[in-house]
């Protein structure tokens, strides 16, 4: 049992310090710091749209944003019992699934991109910025 409240503990934790930071870039003004610097989209992109249009009963939109919305919620509980019941192996496959989800998800996003969502602008990232300011 104690082991459980401090898994809870942990959640709970993870939960309020991710909320900080997303309150914190939405008062910067960042949508998301990856794409921010890199002007790539990241593998996430999309998921905080995605979890509040799902909050709002629009589940259309919520698959645009993000198709794997719909089976994170499972993964994170299933990755949250797992690691409760000390089952590594179980664990570490698990985890690995949803990573490569998140990859082939990704690649494919970035392949049939419509550019609202998913982005490739590199020149538009502060790498990119920075570059050209040294060159002048």
């Amino acid at each position: 049992m104690k082991k459980l409240f401090e898994n809870c503990k942990i959640l709970l934790l993870f939960v309020v310090v991710t909320l900080l930071y997303v309150l914190c870039l939405k008062l910067l003004g960042i949508s998301c710091p990856i794409k921010e610097v890199t002007g790539i989209s990241c593998p996430g992109c999309g998921m905080t749209r995605a979890c509040v249009s799902a909050l709002q009963f629009k589940f259309d939109k919520a698959f645009y944003y993000h198709p794997i919305i719909f089976v994170l919620p499972f993964f994170v509980i299933a990755l949250f019992v797992l690691k409760y019941q000390e089952k590594k192996k179980t664990f570490k496959i698990t985890f690995g699934i949803l990573i490569g989800l998140f990859i082939v998800v990704y690649i494919c996003r970035m392949i049939w991109s419509d550019g609202v969502v998913v982005v490739f602008e590199p020149q538009k990232g502060q790498i990119a910025r920075l570059i050209n300011n040294i060159r002048k």
